[in-house]
């Protein structure tokens, strides 16, 4: 039986893989071994446990990706098999990044491929993978912006390519996220060779391809081709990795998928304009730009600014689904407290409310509001005991997650281990200010993992005399937030505002 060129095959095979010909005997000619700085990649991604399990779960995703006639069923079991990914696709597909295909909310993966496409829920599964990848590499402010990067380019180049009037653009999605790996794989596993290699580029004035094939004997480009090969990714995605030699051509002239590399290198140049700079250097960069591509991308400047303009909102409003920080790491982070005075009169109306006739859902409300309109909170929940099934549900909720956490947030009420019946239990106020870095990282419940709702959160109990009744629960984003002693303070005081009222109308 011949040998199936595409099977799938999880995993690297590092003493196995071989350079061209070509490339020995340019190394030899400038004394530089290729090989050298691979075997010692290729080493080090063998040591990584994050690349590690990757290589094996991308095979399913590229499995599904190589599938022609693949089932729904198909597809979306090779989804389910990694539950995180699952609740993250989900969170992401129900999120105002794809609001206009459904109003009414996607629960399944199946939902999600007939409402939002086949093709579409297939490349999206593979970019979380990948995006998932770059971000347990990225320990340093350059690798996260080059992840932010990667996602920019994925948003940009699907609008290029339907203002192109180009068809298949979701295909676009992983292959614009892979277009520089290699050079993320050499900054994350070899940080000095791409000190060498942007040096070498600053003093010969020269593009990052030649400053890399220069110093390292292969180029970024050649090296993003070694690894997509390895993971065997389909040809529709490596093809885009190929450098461009000529730009000089026209629309008319292009196959059916003769543009992804064109639209790749276009999205990457515009994600390159920072429209933070002043006008006149964004309409330079804009015009070399449109006149580099006008063979096939002639789309007018204002359309392509708006274009920049809505992949940066989309990565801001999107960063906290996909966990990844938009702020260098010595930035200053914004406490969770927005508006203290806010609060403060917020606090006073109710404590005067309470010396009144008042209606017990009214001061929950206040409360709800006040914590909302003067914390930088994410969302808030209040969740209420259900005494039939003896289980804490998600009863009234303010925030960007609102349907998500009334249908998902509910837990089973026993004494258990979990983080989420330990401050019931205790009655005590439990603050986890990021849930990788946390010691409760054991204690948090599958169920909460699951649905993926956030990694910085505070679980409220509110009971009286030794009877759970209620919970708060409010969480952020702790890449832009983080939460302080005197916002711990307030939530003890609404806390007890709300168990005083409580004990007024029992």
């Amino acid at each position: 039986m011949p040998k199936d060129e595409n099977a799938i095959r999880p995993g690297f095979d590092l003493d196995a893989f071989k350079l061209p010909e070509k490339a020995v005997q340019k190394h030899q000619a400038n004394a530089v071994d290729p090989k050298k700085i691979i075997r010692l990649i290729f080493s080090k991604i063998k040591r990584n446990d994050s690349f590690h399990t990757f290589s094996s779960q991308i095979g399913q995703v590229n499995k599904i990706l190589q599938m022609k006639y693949a089932s729904a069923n198909d597809i979306a079991q090779a989804i389910l098999n990694d539950v995180p990914l699952t609740a993250k696709l989900l969170k992401l597909v129900n999120s105002s990044f794809y609001a206009h295909f459904s109003t009414e909310g996607i629960s399944t993966i199946t939902e999600a491929m007939i409402i939002v496409g086949t093709d579409q829920i297939k490349f999206l599964a593979a970019s979380l993978k990948l995006i998932e990848l770059m971000q347990n590499l990225g320990d340093s402010n350059i690798l996260k912006e080059k992840t932010l990067k990667s996602l920019q380019r994925g948003i940009i180049a699907g609008q290029i390519a339907k203002e192109g009037g180009f068809v298949s653009s979701e295909k676009l999605q992983v292959s614009s996220l892979l277009y520089d790996f290699g050079e993320y794989l050499v900054t994350a596993f070899s940080p000095d060779t791409y000190k060498k290699v942007n040096a070498y580029r600053e003093k010969h004035n020269t593009d990052l391809d030649v400053a890399s094939k220069a110093v390292m004997g292969i180029s970024y480009k050649g090296l993003s081709l070694l690894v997509a090969n390895k993971w065997h990714m389909p040809k529709t995605v490596t093809n885009t990795m190929k450098p461009i030699t000529n730009y000089d051509v026209k629309k008319s002239e292009m196959g059916p998928e003769d543009y992804l590399p064109f639209a790749c290198a276009f999205a990457n140049d515009l994600s390159d304009i920072k429209l933070g700079d002043s006008k006149e250097e964004i309409e330079d960069r804009l015009n070399k730009t449109r006149e580099l591509y006008a063979g096939l991308f002639n789309i007018p400047a204002d359309t392509l600014v708006d274009i920049i303009k809505v992949s940066e909102e989309k990565i801001a409003k999107h960063a906290s689904v996909l966990n990844i920080s938009t702020k260098p790491k010595d930035a200053e982070t914004a406490t969770c407290i927005k508006d203290e005075k806010l609060i403060e009169d917020g606090i006073g109306k109710i404590k005067a409310r309470l010396e009144t006739e008042f209606n017990i859902q009214e001061i929950f409300e206040s409360a709800l509001q006040c914590l909302h309109d003067g914390f930088n909170f994410t969302n808030i929940n209040f969740c209420i005991k259900n005494k039939q099934t003896d289980s804490m549900n998600a009863r009234y909720v303010l925030g960007t997650d609102k349907e998500a956490f009334l249908k998902n947030f509910k837990f089973k009420i026993m004494k258990s281990g979990d983080l989420f019946n330990q401050s019931l239990h205790k009655d005590a106020i439990i603050v986890v200010e990021d849930i990788e870095k946390s010691r409760h990282k054991a204690q948090i419940p599958l169920w909460f993992k699951k649905n993926d709702f956030s990694r910085a959160f505070a679980v409220v109990p509110i009971g009286l005399e030794n009877r759970i009744v209620s919970m708060l629960y409010l969480d952020w984003n702790p890449d832009q937030t983080a939460i302080c002693k005197k916002t711990k303070d307030y939530l003890s005081v609404f806390r007890a505002l709300i168990i005083h009222a409580l004990r007024i109308k029992r």
